[in-house]
């Protein structure tokens, strides 16, 4: 029969009694010993909480056994005296089962503190229409820009190619715009794996040097270098970052802010 629940008993102690005290059967002396056991309620026999404690004592000579309450009042008193000097301790084990599940309450409830204080349950933010502005701008990147309609980027193609070496500068594209002082320089490059990481920020550099010839210098500058997958390089005014094989798009979002007169 399967059994959910119920209790057992596990030995907790021995010990002789070490009185001169005699057998109640046999008559030998020095031949009690005390066996001390912990009961503890069980589900699917996994110990959950411990239950009471009871003695037993056994002759070493006759193997007499009774339960301590069975003994004469003097043996009892030996037995309380024994304790009193080396008294039975209960494992831990008997009560494993409710400190696991007091254990996984107090986990569940600092989760949820923890969830509530860092803000799991605020509804996520709006989506940033910057991002969607950036997206098209990076689709307007041209391997031939034109004068008439994007002089910067006429004029950018033309001066990189001849400041960078080591790279494919006649495949990449350009895209500029002005948003009052500040201005967005938009490239992208599909074969940057082929290039030495070392030298990709060379790239950037090369764009502001070219920049210094036809752009104020108390103007703003917003560079970015697009790839097959994802932004390669960001470099802005309040941050940068330029090792070539992941940059975060967003530095480039303030461009797009309405610019205070």
């Amino acid at each position: 029969m399967f059994i959910l629940f119920g209790h057992s008993k596990s030995q907790i102690h021995f010990k002789k009694i070490t009185e001169d005290i005699e057998c109640p059967v046999c008559k030998s002396h020095n031949t009690l010993f005390v066996y001390s056991y912990g009961r503890y309620f069980h589900v699917f026999y996994i110990p959950f909480f411990p239950l009471n404690k009871f003695n037993q004592i056994q002759c070493s000579h006759c193997k007499y056994t009774c339960n301590e309450n069975e003994l004469p009042y003097s043996l009892q008193n030996a037995v309380y005296r024994s304790n009193l000097l080396n008294p039975p301790k209960r494992p831990i084990w008997h009560g494993i089962g409710g400190l696991l599940s007091v254990g996984f309450i107090v986990f569940l409830f600092a989760i949820t503190i923890i969830g509530a204080v860092i803000g799991i349950r605020q509804e996520p933010k709006p989506d940033d229409s910057r991002k969607e502005l950036l997206k098209i701008d990076i689709e307007k990147t041209t391997e031939n820009p034109e004068y008439e309609t994007d002089s910067v980027s006429f004029f950018l193609k033309s001066c990189v190619h001849e400041s960078v070496s080591g790279m494919k500068t006649e495949k990449i594209r350009y895209y500029t715009r002005y948003n009052g002082d500040k201005i967005l320089v938009l490239l992208k490059v599909s074969d940057m794996k082929k290039v030495e990481k070392s030298t990709r920020k060379e790239l950037v550099y090369a764009v502001e040097n070219c920049l210094d010839f036809i752009v104020p210098e108390d103007t703003e500058r917003f560079i970015g270098v697009d790839g097959n997958w994802n932004m390669l390089m960001v470099k802005t005014p309040t941050a940068s970052e330029l090792k070539g094989d992941f940059a975060d798009e967003e530095l480039l979002l303030p461009f797009y802010d309405i610019t205070q007169p």
